[in-house]
């Protein structure tokens, strides 16, 4: 029992001595409600540039949830009909990528999806697969995925997936 109460001590005296690196000096910034003004956020900034995308009444998009702007291109996400849209920088419609089925190089549910120079990735965490398409909407394969991720990150060597708990 002796032994253990001085190891107990010993651990304790060890993990209070350093110093925490991530102690830092508490700043506080005081805001006076009374000096406040009143405006438009628009009036800060320039004039915004709006886009109306142009896509048909076979293939609507119904519920966008994530927007990639990259290389003068948008690509959409919709959420209810698990598509993506890739747009060009005028609105139109270049190509779709459509959730249509569970075989080899389909997909069903997208849970996300990645843009880099010239590749597309989308993941169907619920088909435990990761797909990847070229630019122009193209298939090229599909890895299993045995992780029950939401989210991914493909690096060039390497792929990092937060699987959110």
């Amino acid at each position: 029992m002796k032994n253990i109460i001085v190891f107990i001590l010993i651990i304790n005296f060890f993990s209070c001595s350093y110093e925490n690196e991530f102690d830092q000096e508490v700043v506080t910034i005081d805001i006076d409600l009374n000096k406040s003004i009143q405006g438009k956020l628009s009036d800060q900034f320039e004039s915004p540039e709006y886009i109306l995308l142009d896509f048909s009444d076979n293939n609507p998009l119904i519920n966008l949830y994530n927007i990639i702007f990259k290389d003068e291109m948008i690509f959409i996400r919709d959420n209810r009909s698990n598509n993506l849209f890739i747009f060009n920088e005028n609105g139109k419609v270049v190509d779709i990528i459509n959730a249509n089925g569970m075989g080899p190089g389909e997909f069903s549910q997208m849970d996300d999806f990645q843009v880099t120079e010239d590749r597309i990735f989308i993941q169907d965490t619920y088909l435990h697969k990761q797909l990847e398409f070229d630019r122009s909407g193209k298939f090229i394969k599909e890895i299993k995925n045995r992780y029950n991720n939401t989210n991914f990150y493909v690096g060039e060597k390497y792929s990092i997936y937060f699987l959110s708990y």
